[in-house]
């Protein structure tokens, strides 16, 4: 099975956090790779308990697609 995964670098805690939409789970690494090997365990082991537990599976029908998007901020969001 296939599933999309969303990776993204939180500076606060310096990791790399890799969320998987279509299973509403996340898990993290110190790095890309890390994270990925980590999200794959963590599929691996949700969909083992849905199974279990007779939950139909997810299927991903079509991947996500991301796209950047800029926005003007109002001036009553902006800090003085």
């Amino acid at each position: 099975m296939r599933y999309s995964v969303l990776i993204h670098y939180d500076r606060e805690v310096q990791a790399y956090s890799a969320a998987v939409p279509e299973l509403d789970i996340a898990t993290q690494g110190d790095t890309v790779d890390e994270a990925l090997d980590r999200v794959r365990s963590l599929i691996v082991f949700h969909l083992e308990g849905l199974a279990r537990h007779t939950y139909e599976i997810p299927i991903e029908e079509d991947p996500y697609t991301i796209f950047p998007v800029e926005v003007d901020i109002p001036l009553f969001a902006t800090s003085s």
